[in-house]
């Protein structure tokens, strides 16, 4: 989902999901996890992390695209999931905490 096509392929197998169905994300969670929280530098106050990293760059915009497709997925009455550890520093993200606040 890092380049056009796969972000429209994404849309369109979103889009095929049945009603009550599920859409499952997984985004890596070396981006986000306390393991690698040295290099990230996600925090509260920074949630986006250390973006001079690629893996970094790479796992928000992952994150980001996985987000659209969720709103997608609601809009057409399918659930969703997004597996990360305990530990993620994914819920940070401010769509995310903002899409929490509104939902």
């Amino acid at each position: 989902m890092s380049t056009v096509q796969g972000i429209l392929i994404g849309l369109r197998q979103t889009l095929r999901v049945m009603e009550l169905g599920l859409l499952y994300g997984g985004i890596p969670c070396a981006s986000y996890s306390f393991m690698s929280s040295s290099l990230h530098r996600r925090s509260v106050l920074n949630p986006f992390g250390d973006e001079t990293f690629g893996f970094v760059k790479m796992g928000n915009l992952l994150a980001a695209r996985f987000f659209l497709l969720v709103i997608v997925a609601i809009a057409r009455k399918v659930f969703w999931f997004v597996e990360q550890p305990g530990s993620s520093k994914l819920p940070l993200l401010p769509y995310l905490t903002h899409f929490a606040q509104i939902w």
